[in-house]
């Protein structure tokens, strides 16, 4: 599933399981999200519980032990009770989402702990609160990430979504977190490097990793020392292609002059012209503001749709009240199918 769709997916769970509360019918979907180390799996179910304004509790099965769900057992009035761990929801009104990360990672002990909780939604005496919806997330086994089997029992307790990686859904996610320009325009001329995960090597280029490399870009380096590290977040061969991005970063017109006079300010042209101008289309998406969008948007009308496509999807993603500017506005309505395509 694309971006969008996994977005999607999780907010039509989300509200399928409140729709229940209070219910005898029906029954509640309990989702998995599958998908290679660093595809961002962790970062859309925190943005789906930011856009329902719910709580979190994130428990990460690589570090767990069984008695962490089925608790400890303890003597109470010369009988045997089970103390179940406080990490739960003890609240009965507790309204969240229960997110069960790197299942796949955990020993089938420790699976097989989760799995009456899962289907049942109690473990021995502890009952979670009818509000809380269970997510899940793992990478599948052939990513080599010390991933075990997930039992069968416990996997048909799931409805799996595979999370894949694609350059506009993650785009808009970068435009919305702070992901420098500089990363997310290089893309659009090396979109295969943007998740290419090998199980064999140590390093991969990955969204999380980019992640980190735009944070690198941010760090007081020389030149040198910037590719070494950045090649140990994304790797040698991915670094060495986006320090030749950055050279041409640096030949991308001054943005104060395209603003100030948006007519005649120079468009790249030449042999490199398509990096540039994604670059470009990048750099002008954070520094759209209400005040000078109307001067950015003349400008844009002189590149190809294609670039300033990109402009606006990041923009309006970084800041949806740009949609309101009135030559936006009419800019987005001449391009609809060109935004949603």
């Amino acid at each position: 599933m694309k971006t969008s769709e996994v977005v999607a997916v999780i907010d039509a769970v989300i509200s399928q399981n409140l729709a229940l509360v209070g219910r005898d019918d029906g029954i509640r979907l309990n989702l998995f999200l599958e998908g290679p180390p660093g595809g961002g799996k962790s970062s859309l179910v925190h943005q789906g519980v930011k856009r329902h304004e719910m709580g979190m509790i994130d428990m990460r099965l690589a570090d767990r032990d069984p008695v962490d769900f089925r608790g400890v057992p303890v003597v109470v009035d010369m009988a045997t009770v089970w103390a179940t761990s406080g990490e739960l929801p003890r609240d009965p009104d507790w309204r969240g989402v229960l997110f069960i990360d790197e299942l796949p990672q955990g020993t089938p002990m420790v699976q097989n702990a989760i799995s009456q909780l899962v289907l049942d939604r109690r473990i021995g005496d502890y009952i979670l609160p009818e509000r809380a919806v269970i997510i899940a997330a793992g990478n599948p086994k052939s990513s080599k990430a010390a991933s075990h089997d997930i039992p069968r029992h416990l996997a048909n307790r799931f409805v799996f979504a595979t999370v894949e990686t694609e350059l506009k859904g993650w785009s808009v996610w970068a435009a919305q977190n702070g992901i420098r320009p500089e990363i997310t325009s290089f893309f659009h001329t090396h979109d295969n490097l943007l998740h290419a995960f090998d199980p064999a090597q140590k390093i991969n280029p990955t969204p999380r990793s980019w992640a980190y490399a735009s944070e690198i870009l941010g760090l007081d380096l020389t030149p040198d020392s910037r590719l070494k590290l950045l090649a140990g977040a994304v790797g040698v061969g991915a670094a060495a292609m986006f320090e030749g991005h950055l050279r041409l970063w640096e030949q991308v017109p001054d943005i104060s002059v395209i603003i100030s006079d948006p007519e005649n300010a120079p468009v790249p042209e030449g042999r490199n012209a398509p990096g540039i101008t994604y670059a470009l289309a990048s750099k002008l998406s954070r520094e759209m503001e209400k005040k000078n969008a109307p001067a950015l948007v003349k400008y844009l009308r002189r590149l190809s749709p294609e670039y300033a496509v990109v402009c606006m999807r990041e923009a309006t993603a970084r800041d949806e009240a740009l949609g309101a500017v009135k030559d936006v506005e009419k800019w987005l309505a001449e391009h609809y199918s060109l935004m949603v395509g």
